[in-house]
C-alpha cells in the first residue's frame, strides 16, 4: 500500500516525532510504499538529539517547501497570541493544496495534531495524545488566563477538530487513558498503541541525583521540579529537553527562577542524555495528566526509580514499579526514601527495568505493521 504520513513539525525532536519515525520505519519494512510529509529539518540535529534520521534512508521525503509537490510553506506562526488558528488556517490551506497530490495514496497516516490532517476522501489513521491537546484548556490552573476566556478562544477550533474527527477512519491513542479522553469527548473508540521506548540498559552505577527529561513548554511544569529541588538543596537536578524557538522566552524565566542545585540542559545529544540517565537514580516527572510518558519508560530503562505525579496515562506506564505523588511535600519525602533505603532502591530499579521492556520499540513496530494489514483488508 501507499503511505502518506503526515508530521508537519518535525523539527520538535521529541516522543512525537520518534512515534512518527518508528511508523515510518515499520511500514517501509512491511513493505510499503511511505511517504513522509513535514516541514524541512536539520537531519544531523535529529540524529545528534534522537539518534534515528537513518530511518527515513528508505523512504520518500515531501517538505512543505517543495514548489514542485504543491504544498505551501511549513505553517509558522507569524503572531504568538493567534498560534492556534493561525495553524489551522494553514493546514486548511494545505488540505485544498493536498487534493490533487493525495490521489497518488492509499491511506493517510497522521501523526502529530488533528488539524493537520486533511479530509480529502481518502481512509486517514490518526495518531492520538489527547483529544482536547490545548494547555490552556487541559491546565488552566498552571496559566495565567481564565479558563472561561480559554473555552471561548478555543470553541472555533474545537468544532473544527468536532469535524475532521467524523472524517477519520481508524484511531489510534497514546494509552488506554488517552482513548477513554476520545471516548468521552468525541464519541469514538481507539485502539491503545503503546509509544515505541528505547531500552537503555541499567548502568548499576547510580549516584544520589534526580534527573528529569520533557520540552521546556509550560505544561512540562518545570517550576515544580525547582521547587522539590529547593526543599533539597543536597541534591543534584538535572532537567533535560528540546527548545522550540517560540519558548525560548519561557526558557530564559526558567533560567532565572531555577535553584542553584538544578542544572539545565538544553537540545542535549542523546549520548548526553543517556549518561544522565545512567547516573541517576531517581527520575522526577512533573506534568500533571501526561498522556503516556515516553522519557519516563526510557528512565526506568536505565534503572532509574520513577516518582510522577499522579495523574494521566503516566501511571499506566509506571505501574507498580515507581511512586505517585500529589503534593509537592509527597514528592519531596518519595525522593528522600528512595536515596535512604538502598534495598528499597534496588528493588524498585530491577521491577522499572523489566516493567520498561513492556514498551519496546520492536513491540511498537510490531504492532503497526498488524494494523497495516488489516487497514488493507478493511479498504
Amino acid at each position: 500500500m501507499r503511505f502518506l504520513v503526515i508530521h508537519p513539525k518535525m523539527s520538535i525532536f521529541g516522543g512525537g516525532e520518534r512515534v512518527c519515525l518508528h511508523m515510518v520505519k515499520a511500514l517501509a519494512e512491511a513493505g510499503h510504499d511511505v511517504t513522509l510529509l513535514c516541514e524541512p529539518f536539520d537531519m544531523n540535529e535529529m540524529n545528534r538529539i534522537l539518534g534515528n534520521g537513518h530511518f527515513l534512508d528508505k523512504v520518500q521525503c515531501l517538505s512543505f517547501s517543495d514548489r514542485h509537490a504543491g504544498y505551501l510553506p511549513s505553517p509558522q506562526p507569524r503572531i504568538p497570541l493567534f498560534k492556534t488558528y493561525q495553524l489551522a488556517l494553514s493546514a486548511f490551506v494545505h488540505e485544498l493544496k493536498l487534493r490533487g497530490a493525495l490521489r497518488n495514496f492509499d491511506i493517510i497516516l497522521s501523526t502529530q495534531d488533528v488539524v493537520y490532517a486533511p479530509p480529502v476522501g481518502l481512509p486517514i489513521a490518526q495518531y492520538v495524545y489527547y483529544p482536547q491537546n490545548f494547555f490552556h484548556l487541559s491546565a488552566p490552573q498552571h496559566t495565567r488566563v481564565p479558563l472561561t476566556v480559554s473555552r471561548l478562544y478555543y470553541k472555533p477550533v474545537l468544532a473544527l477538530q468536532a469535524r475532521k474527527v467524523r472524517y477519520f477512519r481508524w484511531l489510534m491513542a497514546v494509552s488506554r487513558f488517552t482513548a477513554q479522553k476520545i471516548r468521552e469527548q468525541w464519541k469514538r473508540e481507539a485502539q491503545v498503541v503503546y509509544p515505541p521506548v528505547q531500552q537503555l540498559g541499567d548502568s548499576q552505577q547510580k549516584i544520589c541525583k534526580v534527573v528529569y527529561v520533557a520540552r521546556f513548554v509550560p505544561e512540562k511544569r518545570h517550576d515544580v521540579f525547582f521547587q522539590i529541588a529547593r526543599s533539597l538543596p543536597d541534591y543534584h537536578f538535572v532537567a533535560i529537553g528540546g527548545l522550540a524557538s517560540e519558548f525560548r522566552g519561557f526558557l530564559r524565566n526558567l533560567v532565572h527562577s531555577k535553584p542553584t542545585n538544578v542544572e539545565l540542559l538544553v537540545n542535549a545529544p542523546v549520548e548526553r542524555v543517556r549518561h544522565e540517565l545512567a547516573d541517576s537514580l531517581v527520575y522526577l516527572h512533573c506534568m500533571e495528566n501526561e498522556h503516556f510518558g515516553i522519557s519516563i519508560v526510557e528512565a526506568m530503562s536505565a534503572g532509574c526509580v520513577p516518582i510522577i505525579h499522579k495523574s494521566g496515562g503516566a501511571l499506566e506506564a509506571v505501574g507498580e514499579c515507581g511512586f505517585a505523588w500529589e503534593t509537592l511535600d509527597e514528592a519531596v519525602k518519595m525522593i528522600q526514601l528512595v536515596f535512604r533505603d538502598d534495598r528499597l532502591a534496588t528493588q524498585k530499579r530491577a521491577s522499572a527495568v523489566a516493567r520498561s521492556q513492556q514498551f519496546g520499540a520492536n513491540k511498537f513496530e510490531e504492532q503497526v505493521k498488524n494494523l497495516a494489514e488489516r487497514w488493507e483488508k478493511e479498504l
